[in-house]
């Protein structure tokens, strides 16, 4: 019931959450899937790039590409206009990618955008099982996650500020309510009314493990959560819409796989799939409660270790769970977590949830009393 629309009307973020003066809030937080994750998976990761707000300082090319396709999906979603389309994507793309990669890369721009063109003109808007209804594009959505009223710990916030025992019963630093917020691509109405996310997916493959990812995928869950907070009624349904991003055939001779020349089905070697994902109402159910116990992990983490100086007292639990192969702090953990390594190794690109899903920051200082709504 937290967070939902005018009955009859369209799904619509809300800018800030509900102040009443029986909600003494000392820390109002904001979690999104990144940051539970994170909590979930190695301490030390979590706290360095979701909470002190460090990163590798080069961008990779899959992350370039990927933000250029979603950019241009936005506009073609808005508009309707492959033209318009492709000239975002070269906007947001080529100049980076023609000054980064060699040409015969995969994600080099002239490659990437024969398939984004192709796509594009082999996917009309009246091709989809949906409708973007106006102002439904790159859609910023937040609801409470802990229940309204009530610290993280499950004790009511009034308790926390009256001289009963529950005063002194708070095992986290400060009394602390949770904010759950998500970015969607879209917001789609299907043929038959119901309301569905929408999320685009770029990838080098497309393949049958790729794609199980989302029978269970917690973003998607938290993105049909969110939505459903914001409606009258449960959003249970979503599409995936998966663009392959392979390496083009340059050649011209046959293709054994398809019994024709390379010339003939070059664009056939570039899948692309909408795949409709479905989740249960007990499903939601089960991701709030998994989201809450995440949630309670990072709060336990950021009042272990709230400086940079302090990151000793965590873990490294990605060790244990083949994190670290693929970790931007894999060296620095290696050379034994130096603090005053942390500036000439890494960039300072501070993760606010709040602002990633574009929405204005409230006045004041952030994070510290709740917002009228």
């Amino acid at each position: 019931s937290v967070c939902r629309a005018e009955k009859g009307g369209e799904p619509w973020p809300l800018q800030h959450l509900r102040s009443t003066k029986e909600h003494h809030v000392s820390r109002l937080l904001y979690v999104d899937n990144s940051t539970l994750v994170a909590a979930e998976s190695c301490q030390t990761l979590a706290l360095m790039r979701y909470h002190h707000g460090w990163t590798s300082p080069g961008e990779a090319a899959a992350l370039k590409a990927g933000l250029a396709v979603h950019e241009a999906l936005a506009c073609f979603f808005k508009q309707g206009d492959p033209l318009q389309a492709m000239e975002t994507f070269a906007a947001a793309y080529r100049a980076w990618a023609d000054g980064s990669l060699p040409p015969t890369d995969r994600l080099a721009y002239s490659n990437v955008a024969a398939i984004f063109r192709y796509w594009l003109t082999t996917h009309p808007l009246a091709s989809f099982p949906f409708v973007v209804p106006a102002g439904m594009v790159e859609v910023g959505a937040q609801a409470l996650l802990t229940d309204e009223g009530k610290c993280l710990c499950g004790v009511m916030l009034v308790e926390h500020t009256s001289y009963s025992s529950a005063s002194w019963d708070c095992p986290y630093s400060e009394p602390t309510t949770v904010v759950f917020v998500g970015r969607l691509d879209a917001v789609g109405r299907r043929r038959d009314g119901v309301y569905c996310a929408i999320d685009h997916k770029s990838t080098g493959n497309i393949s049958p493990e790729w794609l199980a990812q989302f029978d269970q995928d917690s973003q998607f869950s938290g993105y049909l959560w969110l939505l459903s907070q914001h409606m009258r009624e449960l959003v249970l349904r979503g599409y995936v819409n998966a663009i392959e991003l392979p390496r083009l055939p340059v050649s011209s001779g046959p293709c054994k796989k398809h019994g024709v020349s390379y010339t003939e089905c070059r664009f056939l070697h570039a899948e692309h799939q909408l795949v409709e994902v479905i989740r249960t109402e007990a499903q939601l159910a089960n991701w709030r409660k998994d989201a809450l116990q995440s949630a309670r992990r990072w709060v336990e983490l950021i009042d272990t270790a709230p400086t940079l100086d302090d990151i000793h007292l965590v873990g490294q639990r990605g060790q244990w769970i083949g994190k670290c192969p693929r970790c931007d702090f894999r060296d620095w953990c290696r050379l034994g977590r130096d603090v005053l390594m942390v500036p000439a190794m890494f960039q300072h690109s501070p993760w606010v949830p709040y602002e990633r899903v574009a929405m204005a920051t409230p006045k004041g200082k952030e994070g510290v009393k709740p917002y009228e709504k």
